[in-house]
């Protein structure tokens, strides 16, 4: 009695299985990636997430000559960030900030920094504002950056609008032996 039960459900089951297993075939086989890598390196081609090697280039009537730093941009939308240059900003300070998407390669960022004398005490502190868009092959973007820069009971001293902004992505290497 069990054996027949069990036919019994084997061949109500097989029709449906047999039904399942065409319509797996019959889907689009581009929308199964057999790699998850390549859809992650597909998405880090459109998004801003990781290491960067950057360089501001303030307007030439300014006289601040262009400056490199790192950028390091979280999934959650923040940013570490550090650059060296002359008096804006100063001594190579951290800076902290955001980060959002836009578009398909927009992004707009808003970061913050301190500024101090070469005695290491805060003399002021500085909002930045960035437009920045993503190459192609998603390992460098290019904009614009606005800097704001305010004394210590946050008066705006000075802003200006626009240096030039880039970034190179950085990636890991192996050591050479």
């Amino acid at each position: 009695m069990n054996a027949k039960r069990i036919l019994r459900s084997l061949a109500t089951l097989l029709p449906l299985l047999a039904l399942a297993g065409t319509a797996v075939r019959a889907q689009d086989p581009a929308n199964f990636q057999t790699d998850p890598l390549d859809r992650l390196r597909s998405e880090a081609r459109n998004d801003l997430v990781g290491a960067w090697a950057t360089k501001i280039t303030p307007p030439a009537a300014s006289g601040v000559p262009a400056f490199p730093g790192f950028f390091t941009f979280t999934s959650d939308g923040t940013l570490v960030a550090t650059q060296s240059g002359g008096a804006l900003p100063a001594l190579g300070n951290p800076q902290l900030g955001l980060w959002q998407k836009d578009g398909a390669r927009q992004f707009t960022i808003t970061y913050f920094l301190q500024d101090f004398d070469s005695d290491f005490q805060q003399i002021g502190s500085e909002e930045l504002h960035a437009a920045v868009s993503l190459n192609a092959a998603g390992d460098r973007f290019s904009g614009i950056v606005d800097v704001n820069v305010y004394d210590l009971d946050g008066t705006l001293l000075f802003s200006d609008c626009c240096a030039t902004f880039e970034g190179k992505r950085l990636a890991v290497k192996a050591p050479k032996p």
